[in-house]
């Protein structure tokens, strides 16, 4: 793989022949019988330690049919089954879908692991050839589409095949807040609330089989009356407690008695601001334990309340290590993962300790984790993807987050939206809101996240087996701010829109 940052302005790194089609009225059209397709490295484009790389198309007389830069706005993906590349762009303010397909096998590896570690080095400043061995294979294979994380069981073959969702029902509103819009989205486990955040208001409703209802809506403010807007939120205390951060003061973290409607107590972490929390462990909050997780750039740490120093365990990671933290979330067993502003993901068996297993990032930052309740599997969502990792290590009994992973790192698996969905749905930007697992008691069967006014679910388990884009995808009037499952009802997904809060049915799941 031919990477070297000393070549000049305009080096080939490679070129394979195929075929070049558009993507006209549902379906693809030959648009050039006999082209060249080449990655080219641009030393003018390059920016503080960022490399710049095009991908250019030629037709049989050498002439460039079409020239894009290498980024993920391209939204490419790479087809194992029909050597294929397809990508997205736009040509005179329209969305154009072009893909080239590969004369052979061989030609088309090669292009997609060029192109997987040119799309590293325009997001990363570390370069590719500075990677461990086993992270230059975790980056070269990152576009895969034919990875299997499990062959198919047999006796499930038919669950959830025919699954749907409903279409969109209006939403309840919250009441007497016009010049607010929702931003946070905590679904409760211990009952059938649904708590949304919209500015410094909380806005609390019931779900019954008709959809939500607004109960009624509080006013977030401290005891000195001070209302703030939270930049996050956590259910607490089998739902009787609500955790506030204030953004403009990093260093508390605040507590609301939800039957009461107050915050009734302010824990100050001194010289350490807080920028996201977690419960302890994934279903904590099931039961009445008071400890729960928190983190900022470069500290991972754990409170509790009872304690006289609220800061019981912690790990600090020195500022020149840039761990850049940005979310966590937990299994079962309490096991962390931590995400991060360059994609980094890092696993811990206890708060504390070093990561037994620090998988390096594709350069774009994780804007959400989830696990699995055995932590068999990650997500972790970036703008443009949703990566699915497994952490399981084959042959052994403890997986990444026990011990290190070394060598046995897993072949991350990109989800995302097939360039044709984006042209059928007319689609813009693509910028997902955090993906989930379904939650409960029963095994993790299915995934939600969502795009602009798109709610997006995956088939889990035919993720699995290697079957990406066999999603549902729903059109709601307006852009979609957060969204999860509710409590042990897989077929249950709350839905926050900016001004309204609905439920949509994922109907065939059995």
């Amino acid at each position: 793989m031919t990477t070297d940052a000393k070549q000049d302005v305009g080096v080939e790194l490679i070129r394979a022949r195929g075929k070049l089609y558009n993507f006209v009225d549902g379906a693809f059209t030959l648009l050039k019988e006999n082209v060249q397709a080449s990655i080219v490295r641009d030393r003018k484009g390059e920016r503080q330690g960022y490399a710049s790389f095009s991908m250019c198309v030629y037709d049989d007389k050498g002439k460039k049919v079409t020239h894009q830069e290498i980024d993920n706005s391209l939204l490419a993906r790479f087809y194992s089954s029909e050597l294929s590349i397809v990508w997205v762009v736009f040509v005179n303010d329209q969305r154009v879908s072009l893909s080239v397909k590969f004369e052979d096998s061989q030609s088309f590896v090669k292009f997609r692991n060029q192109y997987s570690v040119c799309l590293y080095e325009v997001s990363n400043p570390t370069a590719f050839e500075d990677l461990k061995e086993e992270d230059q294979k975790y980056v070269m294979e990152s576009e895969r589409d034919d990875v299997v994380m499990e062959e198919t069981d047999e006796e499930d073959q038919d669950v959830g095949e025919n699954s749907f969702l409903d279409d969109p029902r209006d939403g309840a509103k919250v009441a007497n807040s016009p010049d607010e819009h929702n931003r946070h989205l905590a679904v409760a486990y211990n009952n059938d609330r649904t708590f949304v955040i919209r500015g410094k208001h909380m806005g609390v409703f019931r779900a019954d089989d008709e959809g939500m209802k607004f109960n009624t809506l509080v006013k977030i403010k401290d005891q000195k009356s001070n209302a703030f807007a939270p930049s996050h939120v956590l259910l607490h205390e089998q739902d009787t407690s609500m955790l506030f951060l204030n953004p403009e003061d990093k260093e508390k973290i605040y507590r609301m008695d939800l039957e009461r409607g107050d915050i009734v107590n302010e824990f100050k972490t001194p010289n350490a601001s807080v920028n996201a929390m977690s419960a302890s462990s994934k279903y904590a909050n099931l039961n009445p334990g008071q400890d729960f997780l928190g983190i900022n750039k470069n500290q991972m740490m754990r409170f509790d309340p009872r304690d006289r120093d609220f800061v019981v365990q912690k790990k600090q990671y020195a500022s020149g290590t840039k761990t850049n933290f940005t979310n966590l979330a937990t299994t079962g067993a309490g096991y962390v993962a931590i995400g991060s502003e360059n994609g980094d993901i890092r696993l811990y068996n206890e708060v504390g300790k070093i990561a037994k297993t620090h998988l390096s990032g594709l350069g774009d930052p994780i804007v959400g984790i989830d696990t699995t309740e055995d932590g068999s599997f990650i997500l972790a969502t970036t703008k443009t993807y949703i990566l699915v990792i497994d952490t399981r290590v084959k042959g052994e009994v403890k997986g990444g987050f026990l011990k290190s992973m070394g060598k046995n790192k897993p072949i991350p698996v990109k989800l995302g939206i097939k360039p044709t969905d984006i042209m059928k749905h007319k689609m813009k930007e693509i910028s997902f809101t955090p993906a989930h697992f379904n939650v409960g008691r029963s095994l993790e069967r299915s995934i939600v996240a969502s795009t602009g006014p798109f709610i997006v679910t995956w088939n889990f388990r035919h993720v699995k087996q290697g079957k990406l884009e066999t999603y549902q995808i729903k059109r709601y009037k307006d852009n979609i701010v957060a969204d999860n499952f509710a409590f042990d009802d897989e077929e249950r997904i709350i839905v926050t829109l900016p001004d309204d809060v609905t439920v949509n049915r994922l109907r065939g799941r059995r």
